[in-house]
């Protein structure tokens, strides 16, 4: 609710939607304490990684059966991907990683979170 009527979108103008393969699941398809505990650590290193270098807005993540996706708004494409490239071919990422990064300066991809 928080980013409904966030007067800051225009600064934050590309979606970055990252998906995180989940291997080690409970019953209900959700990473068990361990794969948590990998994901959050990463996910930490990915923001450490993005904030010198971009302005971002984290938006939040969520964990569905069989992977974690990590939802941020960032003000520069191209060194994002710079970024996200390089941490994907460095093995930053121990799970499979998928991502995309589009055009959304009024941040429709996260109203369905509203």
């Amino acid at each position: 609710q928080f980013f409904k009527d966030y007067k800051n979108k225009s600064k934050f103008p590309f979606s970055l939607w990252i998906t995180v393969e989940t291997r080690d699941q409970n019953e209900n398809g959700h990473p068990t304490d361990t794969e948590a505990t990998m994901f959050n650590n990463t996910e930490d290193s990915l923001i450490a990684q993005l904030l010198p270098r971009t302005p971002i807005c984290y938006i939040g993540r969520t964990t569905r059966d069989g992977y974690r996706e990590i939802m941020i708004y960032v003000a520069d494409k191209d060194k994002t991907i710079e970024i996200v490239d390089s941490l994907i071919s460095h093995g930053h990422f121990p799970r499979k990683v998928a991502y995309t990064i589009d055009p959304d300066p009024t941040w429709t991809n996260v109203e369905g979170f509203y």
